[in-house]
């Protein structure tokens, strides 16, 4: 093959791998173009990559601008698009189910972009709850307005601290990092100890001391 033809070919290949990622990328925000937050700003559809994983979100669009710090922001300027993306759909079913009459289909509605900017106009992402405006079905109505309770998620989540049988949470003191540190060693050398013993072949510098014995025995 001609090498002119085939770097054209190749381009052309290029191009339209970069055209499908992005319409693909695009397609994951359902609520693109409609979500706000309370200062009127318009929630920019974004990502981020962290270990191979994708994470979607929307953001305030003075946030993702560098303008954060002279306009002024909504009182939620990002947020996890899944978790929002769920609480309005789920409004939005909720609002159609009492709107059906029983006559209607039971046919279920899959709500994908074209459908939610058909029925919502602007969604405002405020500190405990979120403002759904759905579009009049008679031109001269004023829009719907649904309120849905919501939080934005915490960014870290929270651990459980599991507690031994019988015991009560007062009673147990924090344990420090420096003889947690050497807990966790006296366990490494005490397993070692145990393997070479059971390989036949132990090793007296290898095993357990006087201080691992005590860090032993407090666990």
């Amino acid at each position: 093959m001609d090498k002119s033809l085939f770097e054209a070919v190749q381009q052309k290949l290029s191009a339209h791998q970069s055209h499908k990622t992005l319409t693909r990328q695009k397609s994951d925000h359902l609520l693109r173009d409609l979500l706000f937050d309370d200062a009127g700003h318009r929630m920019i559809a974004t990502h981020a990559t962290k270990a191979g994983v994708r994470y979607r979100y929307y953001v305030s669009q003075p946030s993702v601008h560098g303008e954060a710090r002279t306009a002024r922001l909504g009182s939620v300027s990002r947020v996890p698009a899944s978790e929002i993306e769920q609480a309005v759909v789920a409004a939005i079913k909720e609002q159609l189910r009492h709107q059906k009459s029983p006559t209607d289909s039971p046919q279920p509605i899959k709500f994908d972009r074209k459908v939610l900017g058909s029925l919502v106009s602007r969604i405002e992402v405020q500190k405990n709850r979120l403002v759904v405006s759905l579009k009049p079905t008679d031109h001269s109505a004023e829009p719907e307005l649904i309120s849905v309770p919501w939080q934005k998620p915490p960014s870290r989540r929270s651990r459980e601290i599991l507690l031994p049988h019988g015991t009560l949470r007062e009673n147990i003191r924090p344990e420090r990092a420096e003889r947690r540190a050497r807990l966790v060693t006296a366990i490494a050398r005490g397993r070692r100890w145990l393997d070479q013993l059971s390989s036949g072949a132990p090793t007296r510098n290898n095993w357990p001391n006087a201080s691992d014995a005590r860090c032993a025995k407090s666990i």
